[in-house]
């Protein structure tokens, strides 16, 4: 404590000398902090007297100086960290304190938006194809592709066995084939059929067997 209430009267005034000066300090809201400070007269009508801030909160505090009858004067009293501060000092330290929960506001914002952005780069992580599981297409893609080659393969010779055994096919092979069966077919043989649609057929098949 070190006269943190101070109430400077007018000292031309000789009614200011003398006096018993009492001091009380007031929150915001009228409740009084602490108790009532008797207040020492100094020179020049000046007075003054220590007030405990050791359990007084940070803030801004009105002080009434009067008498038994009548008030004196009044004004205010910044505390900041249990220490009486000047006016400047304690806005200078609300600013900051405004700007500390401006910061720390933004901070919680930004750390939760990366906390969101992790979980889409997690979420867009999960998508991706490991290469155990690319390897495991691969080899299911390679598999399906050589199953496939096999079928086109065995479809290929059966195909070239059919065109082989047509080739191979002999006159009467051929007559046998348009003769057989009961479905009518405008090419069946008949035996009406002359000697040169047997020749005509004889030189389409001596013709295929040469290419080859």
């Amino acid at each position: 404590m070190a006269n943190e209430i101070n109430s400077p009267l007018d000292h031309r005034r000789a009614h200011n000398y003398g006096l018993t000066l009492y001091a009380d300090v007031f929150v915001q809201g009228g409740a009084q902090q602490g108790s009532t400070v008797t207040l020492t007269e100094g020179d020049n009508a000046y007075y003054y007297g220590d007030f405990d801030l050791s359990a007084v909160p940070d803030g801004e505090y009105s002080v009434i100086c009067y008498t038994t009858t009548r008030q004196k004067s009044s004004g205010k009293l910044y505390v900041r960290d249990n220490v009486e501060v000047s006016q400047y000092e304690f806005e200078k330290k609300t600013e900051a304190d405004t700007r500390q929960t401006a910061l720390i506001a933004e901070h919680d914002a930004t750390q939760a938006t990366l906390v969101s952005l992790e979980a889409n780069l997690t979420a867009l992580i999960n998508l991706i194809e490991t290469k155990a599981e690319a390897d495991t297409r691969q080899t299911a893609l390679i598999a399906e592709h050589d199953a496939t080659q096999v079928d086109i393969a065995a479809s290929e010779a059966a195909i070239i066995a059919e065109i082989t055994s047509l080739i191979d096919s002999t006159p009467q092979d051929v007559y046998d084939l348009f003769t057989s069966g009961t479905n009518p077919d405008p090419f069946k043989v008949t035996g009406n059929s002359t000697a040169q649609e047997l020749k005509r057929l004889r030189n389409i098949i001596n013709r295929e067997r040469k290419k080859r």
